[in-house]
């Protein structure tokens, strides 16, 4: 609480007159959460006017969804998942052909929304859409992407099995600059390998996600299984001061005759983040906060291109009294990103970007067979190092 604290101490008061002047629209309209295969209006009373980039005007108000709400939602997605976990690869298919379907009838409108509240050209607008909805595409084929494997005679008397299944509620955060891409490449392939989701996009351009959410009802997507809440990266450091259930192990009682199972959240070490230049205060504040309450200490090196804001954060949390040593940043280019990914007492890195740009460290695949996690933004995988 002493760095949300902090945080909010730098906030900038903007001025209503001048050239930086903005038109207020309390008449408004508002942008919905979908929590439940519902459209519901948020109790917040903290709302982020929308402008037009090229107007000024006021396009819509949305909400900072109060904890309830998220809560909601995620309770709508846990809810939803046993029986959409249950059903048929056959019949979660035939939702993406109808989804897919939609996307295609629907592009105008998606494309006129993004250029409204993000900026880009009507035809770079188009090619957003159009690179998520290959996206869509691609999970009509989850009858083969989901095929497990089998080895039989791998010893005497014995065959393997491998099969692919479901991890349960999962969540995707949405930056701003392609607000239809990004969101499709997430919420369809969760929900057509069985998952459940909740879905932030950006506070600067939720529209999209909106009209997709409208798709899913219509292509029959059941209750629950894709759920969308809004807010700002505040929240990101405040959903960690909730760790006490965040952090909660699992009981199951009775597993079987004299067996309970029990899980624990344990902290991995000592972790990593590399950050990029485009956000150079939400993206670490969603690395070392979540590190460092999880019981791990970190490493961060934000971009050689704009550190300022990170060493205000460390001040932040020496005022907040994060003991030495739990969060430390070092500074540098290539040698640098080289040097953590090389580091055998670091046991997992996040880094947000592409897959492409973690292949071009060489130290990702030299040859050794020491196995380092490896978290690209939302997509994580386990790379040989």
């Amino acid at each position: 609480m002493a760095l949300i604290s902090a945080i909010r101490r730098l906030k900038l008061v903007g001025s209503s007159t001048g050239r930086f002047s903005r038109f207020y629209a309390a008449s408004a309209p508002t942008t919905k959460m979908f929590i439940n295969n519902e459209f519901v209006e948020s109790k917040t009373n903290k709302w982020i006017d929308l402008h037009n980039p090229a107007t000024n005007e006021v396009v819509t108000r949305v909400p900072e969804s109060t904890q309830a709400e998220m809560e909601a939602a995620v309770a709508a997605a846990r809810d939803a998942y046993p029986a959409w976990s249950s059903t048929t690869v056959l019949t979660r298919q035939q939702i993406m052909f109808k989804l897919q379907d939609l996307i295609k009838k629907n592009m105008d409108r998606l494309a006129a929304n993004i250029t409204q509240e993000q900026g880009k050209t009507l035809v770079d607008a188009v090619g957003d859409v159009t690179r998520g909805l290959q996206v869509v595409e691609h999970c009509c084929s989850i009858t083969s992407l989901q095929l497990g494997e089998t080895i039989a005679g791998i010893s005497k008397d014995m065959d393997t099995f491998t099969f692919r299944l479901p991890l349960g509620v999962v969540a995707g955060i949405t930056p701003f600059n392609f607000p239809a891409m990004i969101p499709l490449w997430m919420f369809p392939l969760a929900a057509v390998c069985g998952n459940t989701s909740i879905l932030k996009p950006s506070e600067r351009d939720p529209g999209a996600t909106m009209i997709l959410m409208e798709l899913c009802q219509e292509a029959g997507m059941p209750p629950g299984v894709v759920n969308v809440i809004h807010g700002a990266h505040d929240e990101v450091v405040e959903h960690c001061c909730s760790i006490t259930s965040l952090q909660l192990g699992e009981t199951i009682a009775g597993i079987s005759k004299d067996m309970d199972t029990f899980t624990f959240r344990l902290p991995l070490g000592v972790v990593a983040g590399i950050t990029p230049f485009n956000f150079p205060a939400m993206i670490p504040l969603w690395m070392f906060p979540l590190a460092a309450v999880c019981g791990n200490t970190s490493i961060l090196k934000p971009s050689e291109r704009d550190p300022g804001a990170t060493m205000i954060l460390m001040e932040l949390c020496q005022e907040a009294g994060m003991p030495p040593g739990v969060v430390n940043v070092i500074h540098g280019a290539h040698d640098a990103v080289n040097f953590i990914c090389d580091a055998p007492d670091i046991q997992a890195i996040s880094f947000v970007g592409s897959d492409q740009a973690v292949r071009t460290q060489k130290n990702f695949f030299n040859g050794s067979f020491r196995i380092k996690r490896c978290n690209l933004g939302l997509i994580e995988c386990m790379s040989k190092v």
